[in-house]
């Protein structure tokens, strides 16, 4: 049997440079979608609590012209 032979120093750095790239580029989408799950869960939660302090009415959210966003 032979042995596979690894790919030379310069083929590896490649990869390893790849792999530090994608590796940043991930860790900053994470933080991105991160803030954007805070922020609205902090923006769910106001609305949670608007709905429990004031009564409920018959009129829809678009007639009233709010919006989510």
């Amino acid at each position: 049997m032979t042995m596979k032979q690894l790919p030379d120093e310069k083929t590896l750095l490649e990869i390893l440079e790849l792999a530090r790239d994608f590796e940043q580029s991930t860790r900053e989408m994470c933080e991105m979608s991160t803030a954007i799950a805070h922020k609205y869960q902090k923006r769910a939660a106001s609305f949670r609590q608007a709905a429990t302090d004031q009564p409920v009415t018959q009129e829809s959210p678009a007639s009233t012209g709010s919006h989510f966003l």
